[in-house]
């Protein structure tokens, strides 16, 4: 495209002496298109390079997209459900750690809440992974998913507090430090508790509880932070016309990376980014510390010495680590650790490939092979939980091949094929409710046939 020439509606050039016309990061809603160059080419609310960062007095919500204006939207729904969940859920584990624990171990299989919670969490980056976006009422559905990932860079509006939470390096910086905060608060309620007086079970209870909170937080963060340092690292060439050519930051065009503020910042993030990857180191020496007690070398049959080691989970060194290991089978103790490093991959490593293309079939490759490894590795003590990740991957697999189908082809608005996602994607919540259902059902049936055995053996003993 010549120089002077109009840029369509959708697309940016950056100065008038530039030849290149790029199309707009969110398209027609961010590009007016025309004559002009620069800033000058978006919409309200957009400003730099693409028109891909919101004007000041604007946030960027991640469900729809757009950038808003903070004036007229105070409290987005994400930022109400993410707030109120967080509340609750922070409050009971607190206050209420042994309830919530007893209760779930009753009605929930937490092994089957944490397959449904990651393959939530994985299927929010396909769209953004492979670059394309799903057909109603499957986008939808997928706006919902993101919450999931509890990313604090999308969550809440920072930059209508202060205008310098809208820039990525600030906010890769501040939400890293701010689940710091959180681990950190665990903690210093944990030690104003071990003041008060208590008894050694107690005060084992309380630490027990505080580490699995701690655990779960680094669970629940890891492949999102991780996500967010790694964008930090990847900058893009611009044509600057006169100029020549500029390297910017492709998370915020706004920041070059050429720029002293950046070079500040990627050093930080080098440092930020070998903490957050220590964490399945981290979890992998805990376990390797108590392997012993994990799989001991016995005669016994792989059920029994199971139920030994679900006993011994109640001592001290087991309880307050139990979070990474209760739901694996004895062979696979260390399973936490392979499955955050899968977890990052597709979170974090898919959405940085160059070519959507071929990070589409990667995930396809991925997912499939997932498949394969839980059909014939069985890494869960409970089988039914075996069948759901094993679902749970067909799902995911499922989800890859549409979109990279729909990246290939021309189908992206068709109807039918978002009902088609959404449905599949939704399969999988009447799976896992069905299985728990019928674990729930065998546990009691099996605490019954106990008690009887019990009660027949008592006899005999009187009889005796």
């Amino acid at each position: 495209r010549h120089s002077g020439q109009p840029s369509l509606l959708g697309h940016f050039r950056t100065v008038p002496s530039s030849s290149e016309v790029y199309p707009c990061m969110f398209e027609k809603a961010a590009c007016l298109g025309g004559n002009s160059t620069g800033n000058k080419l978006c919409r309200e609310g957009y400003e730099a390079m693409l028109c891909s960062s919101c004007s000041t007095g604007y946030f960027f919500d991640s469900p729809s997209r757009t950038c808003r204006d903070c004036e007229a939207t105070h409290v987005t729904p994400a930022m109400v459900v993410v707030s109120v969940v967080i509340v609750v859920v922070g409050c009971a584990l607190i206050f209420m750690y042994d309830k919530v624990k007893a209760w779930s171990e009753k009605w929930l299989n937490m092994g089957k809440v944490r397959i449904v919670y990651t393959t939530c969490q994985i299927l929010a980056t396909v769209p953004s992974t492979v670059d394309v976006p799903f057909p109603e009422p499957a986008r939808s559905l997928f706006s919902i998913l993101d919450l999931s990932g509890l990313n604090p860079l999308d969550l809440f509006a920072g930059e209508c507090v202060n205008e310098g939470l809208g820039s990525y390096d600030t906010r890769v910086i501040v939400s890293t430090l701010g689940v710091g905060g959180l681990c950190a608060v665990n903690w210093l309620v944990f030690g104003a508790r071990r003041l008060m007086p208590a008894t050694s079970e107690q005060r084992l209870q309380a630490f027990s509880s505080h580490n699995s909170i701690f655990l779960g937080l680094t669970y629940v963060f890891y492949p999102t932070l991780s996500l967010a340092q790694l964008k930090g690292y990847v900058c893009v060439e611009y044509d600057g016309g006169d100029e020549g050519m500029m390297r910017l930051l492709k998370a915020d065009l706004s920041i070059d990376c050429d720029s002293d503020r950046y070079q500040s910042f990627f050093g930080l993030n080098v440092f930020l980014t070998i903490v957050t990857q220590l964490i399945p180191l981290m979890y992998f020496v805990i376990l390797y510390r108590v392997r012993h007690l994990l799989h001991p070398p016995s005669q016994r049959s792989p059920q029994a010495q199971l139920r030994d080691r679900q006993r011994r989970e109640q001592e001290h060194e087991l309880r307050p680590v139990s979070f990474l290991f209760t739901h694996y089978n004895l062979g696979w103790w260390y399973f936490e650790v392979i499955e955050s490093y899968r977890r990052v991959v597709f979170v974090s490593i898919l959405p940085l490939i160059p070519d959507k293309t071929v990070a589409g079939f990667v995930g396809i490759l991925m997912a499939s092979l997932s498949v394969s490894f839980y059909r014939d590795a069985r890494p869960y003590h409970v089988t039914s939980s075996n069948a759901l990740a094993t679902v749970a991957n067909q799902q995911l697999s499922f989800t890859y091949v549409t979109a990279t189908f729909l990246r290939v082809t021309e189908y992206g608005n068709d109807v039918s094929g978002g009902i088609v996602l959404l449905s599949v994607n939704i399969a999988i919540i009447p799976f896992s409710i069905v299985t728990s259902m019928v674990d729930h059902k065998r546990r009691v049936k099996e605490e019954e046939i106990k008690r009887k055995n019990y009660e027949k053996l008592k006899h005999a003993e009187a009889e005796d």
